[in-house]
């Protein structure tokens, strides 16, 4: 009995342990699981704040971005406005095409006005002032790199319809317009990529001009404005007669502004120039010729003095006598002189040439044209530099030029002097008949001109007892070389050595083959030809067996 209730009472021990086990275990696994469940809300509840958080500074992030745009814009519309009042000038309010094309016909009659004015006082000066219109294919021409940044409307690269134009704004006396195949060239030749976007800027407000509703037309541009021009022109006079602007180098210009002049006198002196030509004035050096402009004269003559004060006393009599004010008369007093003086006997006009120099402008009478003279040089790609009005400059290079243009007269003199006394006994004319025999060898039939280079070189060569000093000239495949040949041959039948230089090695090797072929060993003169080229000098193998045969 004793044994039995140890066991039962060790099994209920170990019943009881493994019990207790296993709640242990289960509260264990419930603690965790409490801890990951409020672990996940701690995770949920940070992410939801942080998604706040986040959401805030994104709305105040797009305000902020919100905000500089707007002023981005903003800043952008009036940076847009000034550079289109800067480049555009007056043109820089229109709103309809209307209004630009009669801003532009004004503008157009008001230079019509000026040209008559400028011609007539060139004729009263005894001076021809006629204007020179540009080529069709260079009429609004610009730098390469606008070509590609403008639309079809207004093209970067100035290309026009090739149309006839003449008629209306000529100015001579029979009412004609000289043609000219000037290329005009505005500002620099290369532009850069913000220059270009400019310009292509332009031309799209131009062509977002509306027409005004009074034909129901808001939706059409420029663009349809210039086309319609365009077809409704084909055939008549002056198809640049659109009143429509062409956008250059960011500014707007008209056909007008790109004409050139020809001014000239009786006594046969006589100037071409074009807006951007480059010209040399005798005192002042190599300007740009810009335009012709209309100034009040400086100096007046004492006829036209005189003249002046008798028409400004009746102008004065004029505003008494019409009952202005005493302020009214002032001021028409102080205008006088002045660009609001229209009279031109009060204040008398003189028409001027523009000439821009590095530091100043020079405005020269139209009658002193003749001090200028257009700017040529060997290489028209290289733009001069311009002189500078200030300073010693022109005049030390004018001096600098005459003392090496005397050098180098005094030079060519010396040495034609020299080649005059210079004498060597002439060839002998007996082997003329060698020559003869070596000139039946050319398979050819002479050209006259080679005829007349034979009988030329002969006489230098065998009737004259100077050393021969001749030049010819000729194309490719005329007949040079046998020229030579026969001189060659003629040197060498009187006795004496004689060479044919060539530029190249190849073009020597070939002339060789010729001169060995014609005259060399194993043909009936059996001349000595020998081949001297580069890397044949006295210290080298060839060199050394040339010299030694």
């Amino acid at each position: 009995s004793s044994s039995s209730s140890s066991s039962s009472s060790s099994s209920s021990s170990s019943s009881s342990s493994s019990t207790t086990s296993s709640d242990s275990e289960n509260s264990l696994y419930q603690t965790r699981e409490k801890e990951l469940q409020l672990a996940k809300q701690r995770d949920i509840l940070q992410n939801s704040r942080l998604n706040a958080m986040f959401r805030e500074e994104d709305m105040a992030n797009r305000k902020r971005q919100e905000q500089i745009q707007k002023l981005m814009e903003e800043d952008d519309r009036k940076w847009r406005e000034e550079r289109k009042k800067r480049m555009m000038g007056k043109y820089g309010e229109v709103k309809s095409v209307e209004e630009l094309v009669g801003l532009m016909d004004d503008e157009r009659r008001e230079m019509q006005r000026e040209m008559d004015t400028k011609v007539n006082l060139a004729k009263a000066a005894g001076i021809t002032l006629t204007l020179l219109e540009p080529t069709d294919e260079s009429d609004y021409s610009s730098t390469e790199d606008n070509s590609s940044a403008a639309g079809g409307m207004i093209n970067g690269s100035g290309k026009r319809d090739n149309t006839e134009s003449s008629g209306r704004f000529s100015k001579d006396d029979d009412k004609t317009k000289t043609k000219s195949n000037f290329n005009p060239i505005i500002g620099d030749a290369k532009k850069s990529w913000f220059e270009s976007e400019q310009d292509f800027d332009l031309e799209t407000e131009l062509q977002s001009l509306p027409q005004r509703d009074d034909d129901n037309q808001n939706n059409n541009n420029i663009y349809d404005q210039r086309n319609k021009n365009n077809n409704d022109n084909i055939h008549s006079e002056d198809p640049d007669e659109d009143g429509l602007p062409r956008v250059i180098n960011g500014k707007l210009t008209s056909r007008q502004q790109l004409m050139g002049i020809s001014v000239g006198s009786a006594g046969g002196w006589s100037l071409e120039v074009f807006p951007g030509d480059f010209v040399v004035h005798r005192k002042y050096g190599i300007g740009r010729y810009e335009k012709t402009v209309l100034k009040s004269k400086t100096k007046l003559t004492p006829e036209e003095t005189a003249a002046s004060e008798e028409r400004r006393k009746e102008i004065i009599n004029g505003l008494m006598n019409e009952g202005k004010s005493l302020e009214e008369i002032q001021k028409a007093v102080a205008d006088f002189g002045t660009d609001k003086d229209k009279d031109p006997v009060s204040n008398p006009l003189a028409a001027l040439l523009e000439i821009a120099y590095a530091d100043a402008m020079v405005h020269v009478p139209i009658e002193r044209a003749y001090r200028l003279s257009r700017y040529r040089a060997g290489d028209a790609a290289v733009k001069p530099r311009l002189s500078r009005v200030k300073g010693e400059a022109w005049a030390k290079a004018k001096h600098r030029v005459e003392a090496n243009t005397v050098q180098m007269a005094e030079d060519v003199l010396a040495l034609y002097a020299t080649r005059e006394t210079l004498n060597r006994p002439p060839f002998d004319p007996s082997a003329e008949g060698r020559v003869g025999k070596f000139a039946e060898s050319f398979p050819y039939e002479p050209t006259p001109d080679q005829k007349k280079c034979f009988e030329d070189v002969e006489n230098d060569m065998v009737w004259r007892s100077r050393p021969m000093d001749r030049l010819i000239c000729g194309d490719v495949g005329f007949g040079k070389t046998e020229v030579a040949m026969r001189a060659l041959f003629r040197c060498v039948a009187n006795g004496r050595q004689a060479a044919l230089l060539a530029p190249t090695g190849v073009l020597a090797a070939q002339h060789f083959k010729q001169v060995v072929r014609r005259m060399g060993e194993g043909t009936e003169h059996n001349f000595n030809v020998a081949l001297l080229r580069g890397g044949m000098g006295k210290n080298t193998k060839k060199g050394r067996e040339l010299r030694a045969a």
